[in-house]
C-alpha cells in the first residue's frame, strides 16, 4: 500500500465509526457472535434494511466481513463477524 492508499482506508475506516449506530452494530456483532442482520436489528432497534445499509459501510471499511450460512427455510442467511481485533490511534 501507498500513503495515499492509506489515507482512503483512513478515512474509509473513520467515515464508518462517526455514526452511533455502526459503533453499536461493532459491539453488538463483538459480543453476540453468530447474529442474522435480523437478530441485530432487533438488539439496536432499527430495521432490518437500516442494518443492512449500515453494514455496507462497515464492509468498505474492511472493519467486518460477512459469511453466509444456513438459516430457516433452506436459505442463507448473512452472519457479520468482526475483521478487526482493536483500533489504534496514535497521534
Amino acid at each position: 500500500m501507498n500513503i495515499k492508499d492509506d489515507k482512503i482506508k483512513i478515512m474509509l475506516i473513520a467515515d464508518a465509526l462517526k455514526n452511533h449506530t455502526r459503533l453499536k452494530i461493532l459491539e453488538i456483532i463483538s459480543n453476540n457472535p453468530q447474529l442474522s442482520h435480523k437478530e441485530i436489528a432487533e438488539k439496536v432497534g432499527k430495521s432490518e434494511s437500516l442494518i443492512t445499509f449500515h453494514m455496507k459501510y462497515l464492509r468498505s471499511a474492511g472493519l467486518v466481513l460477512e459469511d453466509q450460512v444456513p438459516g430457516s427455510k433452506s436459505r442463507l442467511k448473512k452472519v457479520p463477524r468482526l475483521n478487526i481485533k482493536k483500533i489504534v490511534i496514535k497521534l
